[in-house]
C-alpha cells in the first residue's frame, strides 16, 4: 500500500515572520511608488486651490508653469513629508488586510471554503 503524503500547510502571515517582513516591505514600496507617481498632481491641485484667480487655468497649465519656472523639483516640493507618512500607512494597511484575510479564512490560510465568520463577512 502506498501512503498518501500529507500536504504541508503553508504558514500564514501571522505565523511566518519572514512572510510578514516581505509583506511590510512590498507594501511600503508600493506606497512610495504610488505617492511619487501622484505627487505632481497633488502639487497642482494645491496650487490651484491656493491661488484662485491667478494665472493658473487648470491642471495642465499649472504643471507646465511649475516645470518651466521651478523644474521637476517644483513638482515634488513637499514629497518628503508625504513619503514619511505614506509608506508606513500603506505598509500597515496592506499587512493588516493580509492578516485579516488569513484570520477570516479559518485556519490561517486563504482557501475556497472559508470559516463561517469569513463567509458572513465576505457575503
Amino acid at each position: 500500500k502506498k501512503k498518501k503524503k500529507k500536504k504541508k500547510k503553508k504558514p500564514s502571515i501571522l505565523e511566518d515572520g519572514r512572510q510578514l517582513g516581505i509583506t511590510l516591505l512590498s507594501a511600503s514600496l508600493a506606497g512610495v511608488a504610488s505617492r511619487l507617481t501622484c505627487h505632481p498632481l497633488d502639487t497642482a491641485k494645491a496650487r490651484l486651490q491656493a491661488h484662485e484667480g491667478s494665472a493658473f487655468r487648470g491642471v495642465v497649465s499649472t504643471l507646465s508653469s511649475t516645470l518651466r519656472h521651478e523644474g521637476v523639483a517644483g513638482l515634488y516640493r513637499g514629497v518628503g513629508a508625504t513619503l514619511v507618512g505614506g509608506a508606513p500607512a500603506m505598509a500597515l494597511y496592506m499587512t493588516s488586510y493580509e492578516a485579516s484575510k488569513a484570520l477570516l479564512a479559518g485556519d490561517g490560510n486563504p482557501n475556497p471554503h472559508p470559516s463561517p465568520c469569513g463567509a458572513t463577512v465576505n457575503g
